[in-house]
């Protein structure tokens, strides 16, 4: 039998988002060394992109960009949250 996913910490942070008030919606998260105040860490379904940075001591920096597809839908099984409910790539950044 498949084990459930839970959204472990989404009913402590929905209730900090000012316009989405439904405890029923599906929310992202992106989690922050320091999570700002205003809570825009934590977004609804759509699409976004994260531009990051990698460096190292011994290497040179590279650019990258994640682009992030949410549905703003919880799928109980792992097969289908990973296959409809968010999908992720790199994307070109030049």
């Amino acid at each position: 039998m498949d084990t459930p996913l839970l959204p472990d910490t989404y009913k402590l942070e929905w209730q900090h988002l000012g316009d989405i008030k439904d405890d029923t919606t599906a929310v992202f998260t992106f989690h922050m060394e320091v999570a700002p105040h205003h809570a825009g860490h934590i977004v609804p379904g759509g699409g976004y992109r994260a531009h990051f940075a990698v460096a190292a001591a011994n290497a040179g920096t590279t650019q990258h960009c994640l682009e992030i597809t949410f549905a703003g839908t919880w799928f109980d099984q792992e097969e289908g949250m990973y296959t409809d409910g968010i999908k992720m790539a790199f994307v070109s950044t030049t």
